[in-house]
């Protein structure tokens, strides 16, 4: 049995969202259903975006690859959207 939390999600300039995710989500599905959504409200530039779980007031980014429930998300967590670095040939 999977089981669905809820989560608030920001972008980097503070603009909040409620999601609804499964704990067995990997973090790179949250961050890019996260993103199409802010974009497509012109709330978040187009680019590459991974995310970050509020923890006493620090921001601890999360592996990509992780569950959700790996990196410690959970019901009414609070993450933000950062922008990964652009990647450059050389």
């Amino acid at each position: 049995m999977t089981n669905e939390i809820e989560v608030e999600v920001r972008t980097p300039s503070n603009q909040p969202a409620e999601f609804r995710a499964n704990e067995e989500e990997r973090v790179v599905t949250l961050a890019q259903h996260a993103t199409a959504y802010f974009v497509e409200r012109q709330l978040l530039g187009e680019g590459q975006y991974g995310l970050s779980l509020l923890e006493d007031g620090t921001a601890r980014p999360l592996a990509d690859d992780a569950r959700l429930e790996e990196e410690g998300v959970e019901e009414h967590s609070v993450l933000v959207l950062r922008a990964k670095p652009k990647k450059t040939d050389g």
